[in-house]
């Protein structure tokens, strides 16, 4: 059977349209489902439902390849919903039947199904997106707001919580965006406030928050065979900060593979700690939570504590901080590093077979965690004193250095330091991590930069330069005004939250440069702020994580060539 040419138009329509009335259907049963408490005939009835939605989607797949002129090529584009079209009558039929899984299983296997699809289904409107006239810097804002809108209707249902112990919207809205900005403040207590299933949302909303909702979609197109197109090119040399946009698909692979190893390698050096506190299943889903949490530098855990009950286990503390500075210091130099070739250059001393930038990074990175380090090794709280013994201080000093910059954990309460250590804490939760990374901040390269420039001046160069090359005068402007518009941001904010907080401002000050920096960390503000006290931090962690060029370009006009120039303008500074 073959269509006119003039009916082919109309027909997709229609599919397209039929599409997204099933994935809308389908998302509702999934948050009727998992959202909510039902009786067993609610379950059945959603489950008839998920059955129909799934028989429609398959002879929507099925007609299409019928009436398709090149059906080789239309189930080579579509391979991934026949894999699962396919899937699903092998797992009823064969596993279902012989193994008379219960009601409750046969749903699961369905939802699976239907998230895939509707996966598959989203992904494609991306695509359709992505052909309007929407600069990549809007993209990734209007992602992160979807996305956190998402999540705090996800964290708002009753399922999400302890029965009985519904949280408020504002405070899923806050936990949604700490964990999408992987901050760490929280209003609510994670391993109490929320049931397993709020957990793992939680858990999701770090990981994407981590990699990047943009990476992660790519990621996913890669998987699927759509592929990238050139606006999704553009929109990831632009996050990832690269100049070949041909390798960009090599670079999303390799940012997951390196994920993945960091955070499996995580998950088994922490797993015996884990099991030694609870029984199997429980000490698993702590550890994965935990490794996840560290490496993306998002300082959540499910202890009302944080990690205060683990100061005494070194090898514990150890593997987080080695997760937390791995995050932390940007995929495209964790990638240099863990690449064999880099290290195998013997025409090169070690140190100049890498990068400038990634050489820049490590150097920053290593100097500001022994700089915090000593601070609080020499400084240390007076209520954790005399449980240090000479290794646990080295170690709780460099953890506690290292995980300021942007993880927000602890294994020593914050208030209990002194005001030279909440100082420096301050410093180093405003630099933040390192770019492309898990974490936010000026960045640690803004920093360095901004450093050599002063340098220069000082030195009365022209240029700025760092070991034997010349950075360019667009970089050095741009670090400039990373730090203005940074620090114009936190002093506003500042300014608003002594207005609505009855707080110091001590407090106040740490509170706003640990949402800024998605550190996390709190002297104990955080639980009692006002409603518009947390719409402050909201905004802090979302432009936080963001960083404040991203979302200046994304309310920006688009630039206009002018046929002219202006006389300059003497004006004396200084």
């Amino acid at each position: 059977m073959r269509l006119r040419r003039s009916e082919i138009p109309q027909l997709n329509r229609f599919f397209e349209g039929l599409l997204w009335c099933l994935a809308v259907a389908a998302l509702l049963t999934l948050l009727f489902q998992y959202g909510f408490i039902l009786t067993l005939s609610q379950q059945r009835l959603i489950l008839y439902v998920d059955i129909a939605i799934v028989l429609a989607f398959v002879s929507e797949a099925f007609v299409k390849l019928l009436l398709s002129s090149s059906r080789k090529r239309f189930f080579r584009k579509r391979l991934a919903d026949f894999i699962l079209i396919f899937l699903f009558p092998i797992l009823y039929f064969f596993i279902g039947r012989k193994s008379a899984i219960p009601i409750k299983m046969l749903i699961l296997l369905s939802q699976l199904y239907l998230l895939g699809a509707i996966g598959l289904r989203a992904l494609r409107l991306n695509k359709v997106i992505v052909r309007w006239r929407v600069s990549p810097a809007k993209l990734v804002v209007y992602s992160f707001v979807l996305v956190i809108a998402i999540g705090s209707i996800l964290l708002f249902l009753p399922r999400s919580t302890p029965v009985g112990k519904p949280i408020r919207l504002i405070d899923a809205l806050f936990t949604a965006t700490s964990a999408l900005c992987v901050t760490g403040l929280v209003v609510v207590d994670t391993g109490r406030d929320f049931t397993l299933r709020g957990q793992v949302v939680i858990l999701t909303l770090i990981q994407l928050g981590g990699l990047g909702i943009m990476t992660f979609s790519a990621a996913f197109a890669l998987f699927t065979g759509l592929g990238l197109g050139l606006k999704d090119r553009s929109t990831l040399q632009s996050i990832l900060g690269t100049d070949r946009m041909g390798s960009i698909g090599n670079l999303v692979v390799s940012i997951l593979l390196v994920t993945f190893l960091c955070e499996t390698f995580g998950i088994i050096l922490i797993l015996p700690t884990m099991l030694n506190k609870f029984e199997w299943t429980q000490g698993v889903f702590h550890a994965v939570f935990h490794s996840v949490s560290a490496f993306c530098n998002a300082g959540f855990s499910l202890y009302s504590d944080n990690l205060e009950g683990f100061y005494e286990n070194v090898f514990f503390c150890l593997a987080i901080t080695g997760l937390i500075v791995f995050g932390g210091l940007g995929f495209p130099v964790l990638i240099e590093l863990l690449t064999p070739a880099a290290w195998h250059r013997p025409q090169k001393k070690i140190w100049k077979r890498f990068s400038i930038h990634t050489r820049l990074v490590v150097c920053t990175s290593l100097f500001l965690i022994v700089l915090g380090a000593v601070f609080i090794y020499f400084h240390p709280a007076p209520a954790a004193t005399p449980r240090w013994s000479g290794m646990q201080r080295v170690t709780a000093s460099v953890f506690q250095s290292a995980t300021t910059r942007t993880a927000g954990f602890n294994t020593i309460r914050i208030s209990n330091f002194g005001l030279p250590v909440i100082l420096i804490m301050i410093c180093l939760m405003f630099i933040g991590a390192s770019p492309a990374s898990t974490g936010g901040g000026i960045k640690t390269t803004t920093l360095a930069v901004f450093l050599l420039k002063v340098r220069a001046m000082l030195r009365g160069q022209t240029h700025t330069e760092i070991w034997s090359r010349r950075i360019p005068a667009s970089v050095v402007e741009s670090a400039a005004i990373v730090v203005f518009l940074a620090a114009g941001l936190v002093a506003t904010s500042v300014l608003v939250l002594s207005m609505t907080e009855d707080a110091s401002l001590r407090d106040i000050i740490f509170e706003e440069v640990s949402a800024f920096g998605t550190v996390g960390l709190s002297l104990g503000l955080t639980p009692k702020l006002t409603d518009a006290g947390k719409m402050v931090i909201i905004l802090s962690m979302l432009v936080g994580r963001l960083g404040p060029i991203t979302l200046v370009l994304s309310l920006a006009q688009p630039r206009r060539r002018v046929g002219y120039d202006l006389p300059d303008a003497p004006i004396m500074i200084g």
